[in-house]
């Protein structure tokens, strides 16, 4: 009995830890800068803006050529990005789905030097 309790507190934890929603707000004021790596698309470096504790702007200093976007499809996902609550919620782009959750990635990844 002790067993199935401990067992079952261990997934409710790990549940807990991934349903946890990622927030664009509540972040230290800075530029934050993380280079992330993937087999089908190579390396990409990304810069977050925060500024008032907000998500205010995403740039790629490098590695965006591997990225399948249309034209304008880039932008409008990384304003969807900033504008909304739980970035990681964001749908990604029809036909671009890698492209954008290698960028949710390494937004969520370089993030978390900017957490309070």
């Amino acid at each position: 009995m002790k067993r199935t309790i401990a067992t079952g507190l261990v997934i409710a934890s790990c549940l807990l830890c991934i349903c946890v929603p990622v927030f664009a707000e509540g972040y230290r004021d800075g530029i934050y800068t993380k280079t992330v790596s993937e087999q089908d698309y190579g390396t990409l470096t990304i810069r977050a803006t925060i500024q008032d504790g907000r998500l205010s702007a995403i740039d790629f200093p490098e590695g965006t050529e591997n990225l399948e976007f249309l034209d304008g499809e880039m932008e409008e996902f990384l304003k969807s990005l900033m504008e909304s609550p739980m970035f990681m919620d964001v749908d990604a782009i029809s036909g671009a789905t890698p492209s954008c959750d290698l960028i949710k990635a390494a937004l969520f990844e370089t993030l978390k030097d900017a957490q309070d």
